[in-house]
Formats: structure tokens, C-alpha cells, sequence
């Protein structure tokens, strides 16, 4: 342990959330790029304690040369002014991959005091890495500096969407939460089950957040037949999956979104989509040529895109090809690539 140069501190999967499949991603990329003598340390405790893992993260803080955080709110909060602290005994390089999009609104919130403080903090790390134009722009317009713009990145499996695929499957893979939109996307469906197409159905993947649980348990029941779920699937199965159905609907309104990582699966599988125009959304994709943008909590816009969408195979085709075109340069590879280049600028030991 004396001679670790780098260690990278997130959590990764399972479970299959965002936050654990992008630090999984991350880990796998720099592995295959030759990131040498660099220790992964999981911030998910595990099989022990919180304070047992905390301790045991610390301890390799402190002997680490150079440190990648991977975080998200509770974590950056927790890690960022630690490794700040620390580095008054032992000055180390540090970078930061931030989660989500909502970090500048974030930092914006926090009352003057500990918005000083905690900028100070940002302001001693070499890099902090975001996957927006527009959250690069808040973090700046409160006082943070070495702000780079690097997207989110996955692996491309090789399946493709087909425009002969089973008509009227359409899928939901995300988090299965109510700011996800699921709630309003199951009363959309059973509007066009009922009003439009009797042939609809929706299928639902991702893990279950606890505090919907028994809404969503409630809601299969209500629904059997025209709604189900099929589980979680694991990241090399995602856009295997994906490329079977029809039409794919992210109606998401989270507060934290930035760039989903489904829609990357979503976008090198090519299947048509419908989303939600949220945040910075609007920065990656374009109404009408690489999605059907709808309001967030919008049922009947839901339903009208749908009905758009469901037999205009020319408009379906069109939106496949222009969302493969959007994603194609959303790489593990080119995430790391990038990455690796902003930090061997800044004087890190990358190889």
C-alpha cells in the first residue's frame, strides 16, 4: 500500500443505479486503457460496517499520490473537503467525475458560508469533470473553476433496433421511481390501450426504489396484462433487451438528471424514443430528429407522441439513425481518452 499512486473512490454496481454502472464503466475503461497501479475502492459498505469502509477508504487516501472521486451529492459533500483537509499533511492530485446534472443548483442553494468553503475546496482539485455544457456554466457562475466538459460514456454491445420489431411493446429502462415519470408513462399506456391501440403494451426494467415499492407493486396488479416488469437488467444485457421492442419512453422529471445513461444504450441500439425535455437534455438530443421531446408530467403528450410515432415507420427510422448519430461519440473509450488527456495536462502520472 506504500506505493499506491492512484486509488478511485465511488460506488460501483450491483446495485444497477446510475451512479454504480457509470463508476463500473469507468473502472473497466481505465483498466483497458492501461491505468496502471490504481486501487478501486467501493463507498457501498458492503459486507461491513459504514465506518469500517470509510476507515479502510481513508487509510488508502492517505498513502494515494493522486485520487479520482466519482460521487454523488452525499458523497461529494463527505469526500470532497476530506481530501481538501487531507491535503495539508500531504499534497496530492485530485479529480472529480461528477454524477447527475444538478451539482451547479446545488452549490447555488447552499447559504453563503459553506458555499465559500465548499468552492474553496472544488478550487484545490485539478479537474472537475461534468457531462453539460449548462452545468460547466453554473458551476462557473458560482466561482468554480477547472470545469471540463466530459460526457457520460458506455460500452456498444453491437444490437440494433430493427423497424419490423413487434409492434406495440414499448419499454421503460431506468430506476423505477416516481420522478422517473413511471406513474404517469402507466396512465399513458392504459389511455392508448383503451383509446387508440388494444395491442400496447409496457415493460418495465430497473431497479425499485424503496419509497415506491408498494405503489408500483400496486399498480402491476391493477394493470396485469397491459403493464409488467421483467426485473433488473445488468449492463450487458441492457441494449439486448432494448433493441427487441418497439418504442422506448423516459418521461423523467428528476431533479438530478443529467445525461441518462440509458439513453447512450438507447441511442447505439437506435430504437425510437420519446423523452422528456429536462435540464440539459435538449444539449444532446433534437426534437424530431434524434427523439420526440415531451413536457415533463405531460400524460396527454405522451400519449400524442405515441400515436405520432407508433406506425410512421419513416419517422421511426428517421429518429433511429439521428439518436446513433447523437450518442456516437459517448464512449467508454473517448470518456476516458478525454479524461486521461485533461489529466496528464495537469501534470498526472496517467500510464
Amino acid at each position: 500500500m506504500e506505493n499506491l499512486k492512484t486509488c478511485f473512490v465511488g460506488p460501483f454496481s450491483p446495485p444497477y443505479n446510475g451512479d454504480g454502472v457509470k463508476n463500473t464503466t469507468l473502472k473497466e475503461g481505465l483498466k483497458e486503457r492501461g491505468f496502471k497501479n490504481i486501487m478501486f475502492l467501493d463507498t457501498i459498505p458492503r459486507d461491513q460496517s459504514f465506518f469500517t469502509n470509510f476507515f479502510r477508504i481513508l487509510r488508502y487516501l492517505l498513502v494515494s499520490e493522486q485520487v479520482i472521486l466519482s460521487l454523488n451529492i452525499r458523497g461529494r459533500y463527505t469526500m470532497v473537503p476530506l481530501v481538501y483537509l487531507l491535503s495539508f499533511f500531504r499534497k496530492r492530485r485530485t479529480a472529480l467525475f461528477v454524477m447527475g446534472g444538478a451539482m451547479g443548483e446545488e452549490v447555488k442553494h447552499l447559504n453563503r458560508f459553506f458555499r465559500t468553503l465548499f468552492v474553496k475546496c472544488l478550487n484545490d482539485l485539478d479537474a472537475i469533470f461534468v457531462q453539460s455544457l449548462n452545468l460547466k456554466s453554473d458551476l462557473n457562475d458560482s466561482g468554480v473553476k477547472n470545469v471540463f466538459v466530459v460526457y457520460n460514456g458506455k460500452k456498444d454491445f453491437g444490437h440494433r433496433w430493427q423497424k419490423e420489431n413487434k409492434h406495440g411493446r414499448l419499454v421503460f429502462a431506468s430506476r423505477i421511481t416516481k420522478a422517473k415519470g413511471i406513474f404517469e408513462l402507466a396512465t399513458a399506456v392504459e389511455i392508448l390501450s383503451r383509446e387508440f391501440n388494444p395491442a400496447i403494451k409496457l415493460d418495465f426494467y430497473g431497479p425499485i426504489d424503496k419509497n415506491v415499492s408498494k405503489d408500483f407493486e400496486r399498480l402491476l396488479s391493477r394493470k396485469k396484462g397491459l403493464i409488467s416488469y421483467e426485473g433488473v437488467l445488468t449492463p450487458d444485457k441492457v441494449q439486448e433487451v432494448m433493441s427487441r421492442y418497439h418504442l422506448f419512453i423516459l418521461p423523467t422529471y428528476h431533479d438530478g438528471e443529467g445525461l441518462p445513461g440509458i439513453m447512450i444504450d438507447a441511442g447505439f441500439v437506435g430504437i425510437p424514443t420519446i423523452l422528456s425535455r429536462i435540464k440539459a437534455l435538449d444539449e444532446f438530443f433534437c426534437d424530431k430528429e434524434s427523439v420526440l421531446f415531451v413536457p415533463p408530467l405531460a400524460i396527454d403528450a405522451i400519449v400524442e407522441k405515441v400515436k405520432e410515432l407508433y406506425d410512421n415507420k419513416e419517422l421511426q427510422v428517421q429518429l433511429s439513425g439521428g439518436l446513433r448519430t447523437a450518442v456516437k461519440a459517448f464512449t467508454i473509450s473517448n470518456v476516458v481518452n478525454s479524461s486521461l488527456s485533461i489529466l496528464k495536462n495537469k501534470g498526472w502520472g496517467v500510464y
